[in-house]
């Protein structure tokens, strides 16, 4: 036998880099093993027997074929041993084979003639590239212990995503509920952070409610994530931005177990520069985070295990204009996953997790001389919090998540077809609620602040929209494999994804109020009155989708270098009413997927690769919700009474205002759910756009690879609600209708539509005109509806650059040129923090949409991101990440001057002071730039730790503490004009000032022990 440490040592950096970036995809949790045997001629070696095995049941044999090739696929991700043997040869034999998730591990193999005084001959294989469906994707895919012992990052599949070229965060207003985190969510590829698809083992686990995020895997859970930034096969839909999709440990039949301890101490953490609004000087954080795992056999090479329980201890204080928030999070993570090989090539998965998780909210108002002093909240300065506080309000809780299940099942029933089939259950819980439900109220009188423009909080209010829902999916999937050569190699995989979703909810304002307080210029601009603007909302049900696609990919290898990917997806979105029957389908939705693989030296070395494709989105489940159930939602104006004439409004004694006469009235809902002809255009097509990718990519001195990428998206269709009051007014006077009583409901808010803007739209009318018993249809044209078509492109070229670990060092550096422009950002608005998903503002009037194209809110003309690391030693070792980011471009959103309409939206339009300031030209954020450093000692004990092995870490990050300005303050106009056109919009002077800043230095200190 000829064996040596070198010899392993040299194998195993090779199949390092054997694993290519971009290599094929086998199916969403499996790889596949490629290569082909020759001899030291070069000949093709046929009919040799290949054995691959692995410490986790798997055992799977093959032979080759008459060119010699060899092909295992649905092998899960790990490492193997592969032993191949042939009369007239030495037995050959590799090890430690790394098998990725979505990708082929490709070698030729080089079987030496038998000599009698060698057993077996261990190889290294030489690399060559590998060609199937993943070859003209783009992203990356990380073995997520190995990037997180290295790299300096967070602690969440976020953090692995925003790795990528072409991601970015998204703004501070979306989270995923998680640690409390703000802007824990990516912008994929120009898109918004509402349009990824999230996947683990399988599952689909985005939330299907708005798209923001999807359930949340405990991070030691995680054993490899691929993000998918364009060019994903047809397997992949409902995603029109990017897709991580995550595999999990699981157990071997060595046992193994571990804990950690993550630490972020509460005086290691920097605070924020105080902004108008954020007192930051004050806040607080900290985190304790804890967990224990172990793996292993239950039944050697046929039942393993591996479970993780993960306590938490998450506190964080945050402190505004007028209270403070006290949080606390422990409820612990826990996860278990069970694999069962009752034979070879059958293998059953049994995957549990839990993100079940309650925020425990304490809040507090400052005194009264704390409000006057806070004004704008930079003026604090060092005054002592304890100064500032004063009285206790509610206690508040915050419920997401819940418990998850997959079962899947994968065979090979033969060289040439694999079949696999997966169940999952996803639920998602949602509660919002006090100890106590007084009235939501806000003073908006500008009257304590003078100039800032500030508004205040009144009573003791601490949850301002109570809700308790539940979203619950059920996936079913099942995929088949098929392998056969016809003019060419083929892997064509068909498929059928269906989803339930089933959603509930039940929701109304805290004490089934909420108003703010202004003065009253209706009359005179200088008049001192007061007036209450108070609204009123309520929805209660439960809807239901059904979402189900049918997909076949064939990868073709029309030639040794050449491979031709054609894809077709077909997808169906079913959106029930309340009464669960179907409100909207749209059917048919044909989503091509074609690409090709070159490589023109046939070196295995040089990549050419370009893509073609459509991806669909759905309809989310909250626009059932607001569109198809029976939602309450009206305003009514008031004069505020004060009897005393000291100019403060007059409250009961349960905090409740003293209301004069009702004013006027004006309902957006009224409580009556829709017929579904009167809810969406007659022939409505889907949200869906396209995508084009060329990119190359080169592999030099065995340990390099340098690629360049251009990615082109055009939002092709849109769906929007839109008012079409406007509309049929007009159509009422042309069609005779100018004085019939039914006009007289069409106040400019009365029927919202699904429609695709900027064309002709038919639709039922919910009101009857000529009451004459029968539905009214109008045919509305796209002048008369006045909307504008929805558009969004995103250009892009990035440039990568990478070396190997080499058991040394790594570096890996990413540049991304990108323009992101349209007039409208995705599923969610960043200027307001809306997540109504596909019922967003942007499009609810006409003059909305005016000055709506330009920049929009993840547009970043430039990022480069560098990491990497470097062993001092077999001791010590250093990684660093470097980050920086070009400005985000902002406009100013005031009252519309000529939209009636538009104008009771308040400052929503893109006019200021009556005057244009379309999107992204007017006001800028800053550069962010960001170092992070981590350094990381595993100390030698020997039998001191029982052959285990301690690492112990710290991770410092904004290691400068840069304060970068990440958002500002985009409203121009205060937008409580009582009377359309009478004055000019009073200005607001916090326009343009910081809101939020870079997340400031902070330090986590850890320790980790596995055995």
């Amino acid at each position: 036998m000829i064996r040596s440490n070198f010899q392993k040592s040299l194998l195993v950096l090779a199949i390092g880099g054997l694993v290519s970036t971009a290599a094929m995809a086998e199916d969403y949790t499996t790889g596949t093993l490629r290569g082909t045997l020759q001899d030291q001629s070069g000949t093709p070696v046929e009919n040799a027997e290949v054995l691959i095995t692995s410490d986790k049941g798997v055992r799977r044999t093959t032979t080759t074929d008459s060119e010699g090739n060899i092909r295992i696929p649905q092998l899960p991700i790990g490492q193997y041993k592969i032993s191949i043997s042939q009369d007239g040869y030495n037995a050959l034999i590799a090890e430690n084979v790394a098998i990725q998730i979505g990708k082929a591990a490709a070698y030729t193999f080089t079987m030496e003639a038998l000599d009698t005084t060698i057993e077996e001959v261990y190889v290294t294989g030489v690399r060559q590239d590998s060609w199937d469906f993943n070859s003209t994707t783009t992203g990356i895919t990380v073995d997520v212990g190995e990037i997180f012992a290295r790299t300096p990052i967070a602690r969440s599949g976020t953090a692995v995503a925003l790795l990528a070229p072409g991601t970015s965060a998204g703004d501070s207003a979306f989270s995923t509920g998680v640690y409390g985190g703000s802007g824990d969510v990516a912008s994929i590829a120009g898109a918004s952070v509402g349009e990824n698809a999230y996947y683990v083992n399988g599952m689909n686990i985005t939330n299907f409610r708005n798209f923001v995020g999807g359930s949340t895997i405990p991070f030691e859970l995680y054993d490899q994530i691929e993000v998918k930034t364009g060019g994903y096969q047809a397997e992949f839909g409902r995603s029109t931005g990017g897709v991580l999709n995550a595999v999990t440990k699981s157990g071997s039949n060595e046992f193994h177990f571990g804990a950690n301890i993550f630490l972020e101490p509460e005086g290691f953490y920097e605070t924020a520069p105080a902004t108008y609004r954020a007192a930051n000087q004050h806040d607080e954080r900290s985190q304790a985070d804890y967990n224990i795992w172990a793996s292993g056999a239950i039944i050697e090479d046929k039942l393993f295990f591996f479970g993780l329980y993960n306590p938490r201890d998450i506190r964080t204080l945050d402190c505004f204009d007028g209270s403070c928030l006290e949080e606390t999070q422990t409820d612990p993570f826990y996860a278990v996953k069970l694999d069962f090989v009752p034979f070879e090539g059958h293998r059953f998965e049994y995957t549990l997790f839990s993100d079940d998780q309650t925020r425990d909210v304490k809040t507090w108002r400052f005194t009264e001389a704390g409000i006057n002093r806070i004004g704008d909240a930079t003026a604090l300065g060092g005054a002592p919090l304890s100064e500032l506080k004063g009285e206790r309000l509610v206690d508040s809780k915050y419920v997401n998540g819940g418990e998850n299940q997959i079962f899947k099942y994968t065979a090979a029933l033969a060289d040439w077809v694999t079949v696999s089939a997966m169940y999952g259950e996803n639920r998602y819980n949602r509660e919002n609620f006090s100890d106590a439900e007084p009235p939501w109220l806000r003073d908006q009188r500008n009257k304590r602040t003078g100039e800032n423009g500030s508004t205040f909080d009144i009573g003791v209010w601490a949850v301002d929209l109570l809700e308790r829902g539940e979203d619950e999916r059920k996936n079913y999937r099942f995929d088949a494999d098929f392998y056969f050569n016809a003019m060419g190699e083929h892997h064509i995989r068909v498929g059928v994804d269906k989803e339930d979703l089933a959603s509930s909810t039940e929701a109304h304002y805290s004490g089934n109020l909420r108003a703010r307080l202004q003065y009253d210029k209706r009359d005179d601009p200088y008049s001192s009155g007061l007036r209450w603007r108070t609204r009123q909302y309520y929805n209660e049900g439960a809807f239901s989708t059904i979402q189900t696609a049918f997909y076949i990919q064939d990868s073709w290898q029309v030639l040794d270098n050449l491979t031709l990917n054609m894809g077709l997806r077909n997808e169906t979105f079913d959106n029930r009413n309340i009464e669960g029957d179907t409100y909207v389908e749209i059917k048919d939705q044909l989503a091509p997927r074609l690409g090709f693989s070159w490589d023109p030296f046939q070196d295995g070395n040089t990549r050419v690769y370009g893509s073609y494709g459509h991806y669909y989105l759905p309809i989310a489940s909250n626009t059932n919700m607001r569109l198809a159930g029976q939602e309450t939602y009206f305003q009514e104006y008031k004069e505020a009474i004060d009897a005393d004439g000291d100019g403060e409004p007059d409250y009961d004694a349960n905090g409740f205002p003293v209301f004069g006469e009702i004013e006027d009235r004006l309902y957006f809902a009224d409580g009556t759910m829709p017929f579904g002809d009167a809810t969406h255009d007659e022939d409505l097509d889907p949200l869906y756009q396209s995508e084009y990718i060329l990119g190359f990519e080169h592999t030099f001195a065995d340990e390099w690879t340098f690629g360049v990428a251009y990615i082109y998206r055009n939002l092709e269709s849109l769906i929007e609600d839109v008012a079409i009051d406007a509309a049929v007014i007009d159509w009422a006077e042309a069609n005779g209708y100018g004085d019939d009583p039914a006009l007289e409901t069409y106040t400019g808010f009365h029927q919202y539509v699904l429609i695709n803007p900027g064309q002709d739209v038919r639709v039922a009318l919910v009101e009857d005109f000529g009451n004459d018993g029968v539905v009214d249809w109008a045919e509305l044209s796209a002048e008369q509806l006045g909307y504008p078509e929805g558009k969004r492109t995103y250009d892009a070229i990035d440039l990568t650059l990478e070396r190997i670990w080499d058991g040394q060092w790594y570096l890996s550096a990413n540049y991304t040129w990108s323009k992101s422009e349209g007039n409208y950002e995705g599923a969610v608005k960043s200027e307001n923090g809306q997540d109504d998903a596909g019922l967003t503002q942007d499009f609810d009037q006409p003059g909305l949409t005016q000055g709506a194209f330009g920049p929009l809110p993840n547009d970043r003309r430039h990022r480069l991101k560098v990491r990497g690391a470097y062993a001092i030693n077999d001791q010590l070792s250093i990684g660093a990440n470097l980050n920086i980011e070009a400005p985000r471009k902002m406009g100013c959103l005031g009252e519309h001057p000529t939209d009636v309409f538009a104008w009771d939206y308040g400052a929503s339009s893109w006019y200021c002071g009556n005057e244009p300031t379309p999107r992204g030209s007017q006001i800028e954020t800053d550069w962010v730039e960001t170092v992070d450093l981590s350094l990381m000692w595993t100390p030698q004990m020997g039998d001191m730790l029982g052959n285990g092995k301690l690492a112990l870490r710290m991770d410092v990050f904004n290691l400068f503490n840069h304060n970068a300005v990440v958002d500002r303050h985009e409203f121009g106009d205060l937008g409580f004009s009582s009377d359309y056109g009478a004055v000019l919009p009073q200005s607001d002077p916090n326009y343009g000032k910081p809101t939020r800043y870079q997340t400031p230095r902070h330090v986590r200190l850890s320790a980790s022990y596995n055995f």
